[in-house]
């Protein structure tokens, strides 16, 4: 199956944005480089598109727009609080681990073949424990 359309989106390191971490900080960041040709951060095609079909609202000038419109929401949406707590067992005496070899946990990386031709690659993914 092949493609319609394609979207120029760029990388991740080619557009500002904005992280979640796990204690609800948000931490926002610069483009590291400026995407190649015709590519346009993901927000901007969808923006462009929104306008296109007409969706009400979508009139974005920023990634900061978008970012501060996000939070907003979150800010209004109602708190969860986790009350219940799991029961904590005991330690097994056996545990089983599995290593994932560097080059496949990215989606860029896992794409990229020469990569996926070294040594660390090619020595796949190990399992510890029984």
């Amino acid at each position: 199956m092949t493609a319609s359309v394609l979207l120029p989106a760029a990388a991740f390191a080619e557009t500002a944005g904005t992280f979640v971490n796990l204690e609800g900080r948000w931490q926002s960041f610069s483009a590291a480089a400026l995407p190649p040709g015709a590519a346009r951060p993901a927000w901007k095609i969808l923006r462009v598109l929104g306008n296109l079909l007409q969706v009400p609202d979508c009139d974005y000038q920023s990634s900061e727009q978008v970012r501060d419109e996000l939070r907003a929401a979150v800010d209004a949406a109602p708190q969860l609080h986790h009350t219940a707590h799991a029961a904590l067992s005991a330690p097994s005496a056996v545990e089983s681990l599995r290593d994932v070899p560097m080059y496949q946990i990215d989606a860029l990386l896992r794409r990229a073949p020469s990569l996926q031709a070294t040594r660390i690659a090619l020595d796949g993914a190990a399992e510890y424990g029984p």
